[in-house]
């Protein structure tokens, strides 16, 4: 077994292997080779970029992964950003989205800003050699977006758009069942 993850029997899975063989219920990433045991715990701080709704989904979200911490947030009004700080348990509230990218102790920047202004700070969280996730749509236009993934894959770091409901296990089960 995968660290942390027990194998299912077929009945409390309704039978669902995927083609792996490991349980459905077992992250895809697992299943397929791409992180160890070890990688599933890996230490990683985020940094949140805005203090909106969506950001303290994606915050409630990060309580479920093991390894992950909140650490720093920023929003346009530094009060705003140290009560969004208080709410959500996070050490500190940074007074600009520039002094978040510039903290050491933040690895992953989520930015869950207004969508026209996605583009310029993911290209401050890179330039600051943090990786990225940004909330959807990614960009306003596929030019803005193949600037931010080439700035990324030039200082090696991970950008992704925030559209993870292509990872919800039922996603996967339809597949699967599709394929079978």
């Amino acid at each position: 077994t995968v660290a942390g993850y027990r194998p299912e029997t077929p009945a409390s899975n309704n039978g669902m292997y995927g083609p792996e063989g490991m349980p459905m219920s077992t992250p895809l990433d697992i299943r397929k080779g791409l992180t160890s045991a070890d990688g599933v715990y890996h230490k990683l701080n985020w940094g949140i970029i805005s203090a909106s709704a969506i950001a303290s989904d994606w915050i409630k979200c990060l309580q479920d992964v093991p390894g992950a911490k909140v650490t720093a947030c920023a929003a346009r009004e530094h009060s705003r950003a140290k009560s969004y700080a208080e709410d959500h348990g996070s050490a500190t509230a940074h007074v600009s989205y520039e002094e978040l990218c510039a903290d050491p102790g933040v690895d992953i920047v989520y930015i869950g800003t207004k969508t026209a202004d996605h583009s310029a700070h993911m290209l401050m969280a890179i330039s600051a050699g943090k990786h990225v996730l940004c909330e959807k749509p990614f960009t306003e236009t596929a030019a803005q977006a193949r600037e931010v993934y080439a700035a990324a894959k030039a200082k090696g770091l991970f950008c992704q758009e925030g559209v993870w409901v292509r990872y919800f296990p039922a996603y996967e089960h339809a597949k699967a069942v599709i394929e079978l």
